[in-house]
């Protein structure tokens, strides 16, 4: 790890690296500490963005390419915004080529749910995009998310025994 103007940089032995903002007061203090850029061997940098809480909404490879629409692979952030786990990750989506390409869905436990204390993880959908037209242009891609598996999760409750509160009871995992 080193320090460097304002941030640290973490470098893989494949020579990519992970660079994160630094304490400085130049930065945001809800970005101080978080991710920056991600670089391949080759110096090309996804960009990161963050939404005004300070969440990343957005990670792009665009691989040397100024339009997004060229980009080769990026991951946008959805958060929850309202109920009893609001801000927490709600769906994450992967494009490649600017075509949806994988979506990854969260839920979590309520306030008085069975099997889970509040916002402790519940289920994890993982989907892919099923193009109906792959030869049309992205703007005009159709098609619908398929799910191809799901992870189901039960905790331990305040005074159950053989475990603690919030540990992990059961991991289920159920194909599509």
């Amino acid at each position: 790890l080193v320090h460097g103007t304002d941030t640290f940089t973490f470098t893989e032995e494949t020579g990519r690296q992970w660079i994160y903002f630094d304490n400085s007061a130049s930065h945001p203090a809800g970005q101080r500490g978080k991710l920056k850029e991600v670089r391949n061997a080759n110096g090309d940098g996804a960009v990161v963005t963050y939404d005004a809480n300070d969440r990343i909404e957005r990670i792009a490879w665009p691989w040397g390419v100024t339009d997004p629409e060229e980009e080769t692979d990026s991951f946008t952030y959805e958060y929850l915004t309202s109920g009893d786990n609001i801000g927490r990750l709600q769906i994450v989506t992967q494009k490649h080529d600017g075509r949806n390409y994988r979506r990854v869905s969260y839920g979590y436990y309520g306030a008085s749910e069975s099997h889970g204390n509040q916002g402790d993880l519940k289920l994890v959908t993982v989907q892919g995009w099923l193009e109906l037209n792959p030869d049309n242009p992205v703007e005009d891609s159709q098609g619908v998310w398929v799910t191809l598996h799901s992870n189901y999760y039960r905790y331990y409750k305040p005074g159950e025994t053989g475990g603690f509160t919030h540990g992990i009871k059961y991991a289920l995992r159920a194909k599509a």
